[in-house]
């Protein structure tokens, strides 16, 4: 009687797993006639090659949701990075390199309508215009990429995306993502900028062939939901897309993290304060109503703006401060500058800040 219901339940077993295993079949077939999120193809990022880049020469398609209710076409470069144009570090004309997070990756929207994009249309052959984003950048992956930039390419403008998540995640002690450099602070007070090497490992490799898998990772973004449920137990509340919490101490590491970046930025690409526009985003979504804007006030990324700006300006940098062109436009035409379910800058956005960059001067010095 034992071995009978024992056989049963192995039989039973096998043949869940057995379901379960054709049900995956069946999804990974049917995915591929569905705009699946291809990833970027990350690689290795070590001492030898410490920029972050993507596979270079490929097109891949980019969407978000289960419901793919994101897509976009994305092409990856020459060098690794998304943008259409290739780039020549033996052209003359004279370069704006953009730097940033996933605002200037930019892989939900398509590169003609980017900041940067309209930017380098409207130039034309007066100079170039090359992006250098990466989503996860902080304010030190900055650093390094801005000296990639001058050792490579020689820019003689810099413009350098700064949004709310790139004050704290500059610290080690902050970040949890690998293939980025951050500030590691010693017992005695003291900061080391470390890298967090990182190489594709088997696990990679598997998502990277496999259709449902993707799909569960990137456009279920399973970690994600995890993340946001966490949070919202915790009752954990954000403002500028990023946790409202201001504490002494996050604060502190925070600005120490924006002194080291503003110093070290013009002897790590090569020019002057001048030459360097420091575009700082907005407090979306609280810039919509002025309820919102009170309740804001006090929280981490008001408070570090605030911070950055001031001393950005110290240092003579050039700073362009989206959030009065988002309200004056927001008061006049209504529109927001992020999409219904991502908090990246729409196509509204990027056209603004381009619009703003346009405005500020600094590409009508170059000759």
């Amino acid at each position: 009687m034992k071995k009978t219901m024992g056989r049963k339940i192995v039989i039973n077993l096998v043949l869940v797993f057995a379901s379960l295993a054709g049900l995956a079949v069946l999804l990974e077939i049917g995915l591929h006639f569905l705009p699946v999120n291809e990833g970027l193809a990350t690689l290795p990022v070590n001492r030898a090659f410490p920029v972050g880049r993507f596979e270079p020469n490929r097109t891949s398609v980019w969407s978000k949701f289960a419901d793919f209710s994101m897509v976009n076409k994305v092409r990856t470069n020459n060098y690794g990075f998304v943008n259409d144009q290739d780039y020549d570090p033996r052209d003359r004309r004279p370069l704006v390199a953009v730097l940033g997070d996933s605002y200037v990756e930019a892989a939900m929207i398509p590169y003609p309508e980017t900041g940067h994009g309209l930017l380098a249309e409207a130039l034309g052959d007066k100079a170039r215009v090359y992006s250098f984003g990466r989503s996860g950048l902080a304010l030190g992956d900055y650093l390094v990429y801005a000296d990639y930039a001058r050792q490579t390419f020689r820019p003689r403008k810099m413009i350098v995306v700064v949004v709310g998540n790139d004050f704290d995640e500059s610290l080690c002690q902050y970040k949890k993502e690998a293939t980025f450099w951050c500030w590691s602070k010693s017992p005695a007070g003291e900061y080391k900028m470390i890298l967090n090497e990182w190489s594709p490992g088997p696990m990679v490799k598997m998502v990277r062939s496999s259709r449902l898998a993707r799909y569960l990772l990137n456009n279920c973004q399973l970690y994600g939901v995890y993340q946001n449920l966490k949070g919202k137990i915790g009752g954990e509340k954000f403002v500028g897309n990023v946790s409202v919490e201001a504490g002494p101490t996050r604060l502190a590491d925070s600005k120490a993290a924006v002194e080291m970046f503003l110093k070290l930025l013009p002897s790590a690409s090569g020019l002057t304060s001048a030459d360097i526009l420091l575009a700082v985003d907005g407090v979306r979504p609280a810039l919509y109503s002025d309820k919102e804007w009170q309740a804001a006030q006090g929280s981490y990324f008001v408070l570090m703006r605030e911070y950055f700006i001031e001393r950005a300006l110290a240092h003579g940098h050039r700073v362009l401060d989206m959030q009065p062109v988002f309200v004056a436009d927001y008061n006049q035409n209504g529109r927001r500058f992020e999409f219904d379910k991502d908090g990246h800058w729409n196509r509204i956005g990027h056209r603004l800040f381009f619009k703003a960059v346009l405005a500020s001067g600094l590409v009508e010095e170059l000759k």
